[in-house]
């Protein structure tokens, strides 16, 4: 695995395990938010959101975690893993509110410079109805993936704790 994205709900634990695993492989972190997002949570263009991440994916290694649906077809091709964290919303959901109280006020890791954590209704709309409006379409994205390229559904905590501590460490696939 030498270009792995990670997909799910918001609040399912995307850029976590991201960076759980981003050592473990040796492999160069992308955060999705980070490219979106400037200062003051202003978005950039879809063409240069598009560019930037087309630059990202020419390269030979990388983790690219987040949502953006609109580009999943262009990480999609260039994977050679997708992890999905497909956890159901009960889970996901009170996440939402423990990372805005722990992040109040500040700007998380994975967020660019500028965007203080904040919490919204449309945002919170957003991730309610993710597995009844978003869940579908991405299914059916995932059920065009080429034999080369592995699918990894993690449905659990205890799903994900397991596949990080049975990921093998490619640091030696390098010497």
């Amino acid at each position: 695995m030498k270009k792995i994205i990670v997909i799910g709900p918001s609040g399912s634990g995307k850029s976590t395990l991201a960076r759980k695993i981003a050592p473990i492989l040796n492999l160069p972190l992308y955060h999705l938010d980070q490219l979106f997002w400037q200062a003051g949570w202003k978005s950039i263009s879809q063409e240069a959101f598009t560019e930037k991440l087309q630059e990202i994916v020419k390269k030979e290694e990388w983790i690219i975690d987040g949502n953006f649906n609109h580009s999943l077809e262009i990480r999609i091709e260039k994977a050679d893993a997708i992890i999905f964290l497909d956890v159901p919303r009960r889970l996901y959901f009170p996440r939402i509110f423990k990372r805005y109280f722990q992040n109040y006020g500040r700007v998380r890791v994975d967020m660019s410079p500028g965007c203080v954590e904040q919490l919204d209704t449309e945002f919170l709309k957003f991730v309610w109805t993710f597995s009844k409006k978003v869940r579908p379409s991405l299914i059916e994205k995932l059920k065009g993936l080429k034999p080369e390229q592995t699918l990894i559904v993690l449905r659990s905590k205890k799903e994900v704790n397991f596949f990080i501590e049975n990921l093998p460490s490619s640091k030696s696939d390098k010497t």
